[in-house]
């Protein structure tokens, strides 16, 4: 089958920084799958993520590498062409809802934007799919006209998933989407990507620290180390049988307990 999403030698660095952030780093994603993109802060997993959409800071370059994404040349598009695909065909979820939403648009204007921009509805008729949208994350529709403040923090999560999955993206790149979170809304949270992801059928890029957690989400697991891969393979594989001692570090740091974790 082919790769959805493949990265090839991935290689990034910021002006000024003594080395690589991201140093060769490779990996594919076929539709509807999940892989888990783990590691310690400071290990390149975010900057991974920006790169998918070409939203890498200033100070970033591209040393090497290619993304390709469903045939598209992700790292040669133009502006126009990435315009189309984000937010249609890739969306992203951030680990901070609060600095990623708009605090002066409403939470249901915020939503209702996607169809406006990329569907060319009214907002007439964006406003009330994005209430239904609401609906499906949990969160009463009457909030919409609700601004980012006026939400908790779990809320103001879902409304980021919900404008994410908008319009029905074939790939969600979910940043530490839980580990601002208390661990009841953490869960909610998780369940919540599940059920969306076997509805819509989309793959999903999970990025986490945790490894308890991206167990319980990835079909496959790619270890990242000071911006390198240090492991990659099946969920199950890696959990049970890590080949390196940087992975069962974080297994050991997860304190995690193998069947009662493992979701696949």
């Amino acid at each position: 089958m082919t790769a959805l999403l493949s990265v090839e030698n991935l290689t990034i660095a910021f002006r000024g920084a003594a080395g690589p952030a991201v140093d060769g780093v490779s990996f594919a994603l076929e539709r509807g799958r999940t892989l888990g993109l783990v590691g310690e802060s400071g290990s390149g997993k975010s900057t991974v993520a920006l790169a998918l959409l070409r939203l890498m800071p200033p100070a970033a370059r591209m040393r090497s590498g290619a993304i390709r994404f469903d045939g598209t040349d992700i790292l040669a598009a133009s502006e126009t062409a990435l315009a189309s695909l984000r937010g249609r065909r890739i969306a992203m979820i951030f680990q901070e809802p609060t600095a990623a939403l708009d605090p002066v648009m409403t939470i249901g204007d915020q939503i209702a934007e996607p169809f406006v921009i990329h569907e060319k509805r009214s907002w007439r008729e964006a406003r009330a799919a994005a209430r239904r949208l609401l609906e499906r994350v949990g969160i009463p529709p009457e909030r919409a006209t609700n601004y980012p403040f006026e939400l908790s923090g779990g809320q103001r999560q879902r409304a980021m998933i919900a404008a994410a999955i908008a319009l029905k993206p074939a790939l969600l790149v979910a940043d530490e989407p839980t580990t601002a979170l208390d661990v009841t809304v953490q869960k909610d949270i998780l369940d919540l990507l599940l059920g969306l992801q076997a509805e819509i059928g989309m793959a999903m890029v999970f990025i986490s620290h945790d490894l308890a957690v991206v167990s319980m989400m990835a079909d496959t697991i790619t270890v990242m180390r000071a911006g390198a891969v240090v492991e990659h393979g099946p969920t199950r594989d890696i959990i049970e049988r890590p080949h390196q001692p940087y992975t069962q570090a974080l297994l050991d740091a997860a304190r995690m307990r193998v069947p009662e974790r493992m979701a696949r």
